[in-house]
């Protein structure tokens, strides 16, 4: 995530508001939250500026067409959540991104509520609910055709797998 954030800053788009524009806000947004869950607490403050400061923009953009933005916002809301930990608030951020990215028909961004919504619930130590998040998320992106990710979510899958003595 630390490669992320740095190649992300070196490729910033001119603000404009095209599509490029606000999904790699929408990758800040997501990569700052993890580097905030994950970083020594020197840098944990900076990191939630950073995706706060993602999420405040994306109130705005998903002003201007919430069938666009409405689920990312949701998501990056969810993280936020997920980082002050506020379990309830953050469960119906994802569940809420996730209806928003069913009822607008984006199937790929379903999968990522999803599957950001497994690694929460995996976290929490609710281990069938989050193999049942992984499961509909490698769903959507068999559908969307995301091989490669679906790899991925089937490692996170065997994770929650009972554990034997």
């Amino acid at each position: 995530y630390e490669e992320a954030a740095e190649l992300s800053e070196k490729a910033k788009p001119l603000p404009k508001m095209s599509f490029m524009e606000v999904y790699h806000l929408f990758c800040d947004g997501l990569t700052a939250f993890q580097l905030a869950r994950v970083s020594s607490a020197s840098n944990t403050s900076k990191w939630m500026a950073l995706g706060e400061e993602a999420t405040a923009r994306f109130r705005f953009y998903e002003q201007c067409s919430t069938w666009n933005w409405e689920n990312n916002l949701f998501l990056l809301e969810a993280e936020c959540h997920r980082c002050n930990l506020e379990e309830d608030k953050a469960k119906a951020k994802y569940e809420a991104s996730i209806q928003s990215a069913q009822d607008h028909r984006f199937v790929h961004e379903e999968g990522l509520a999803l599957e950001f919504y497994g690694d929460f619930l995996l976290s929490i130590r609710k281990k069938e609910e989050a193999k049942e998040r992984y499961a509909n998320a490698r769903v959507c992106y068999e559908k969307w055709g995301a091989n490669a990710i679906i790899s991925r979510v089937e490692e996170k899958i065997g994770r929650t797998a009972p554990t034997t003595s």
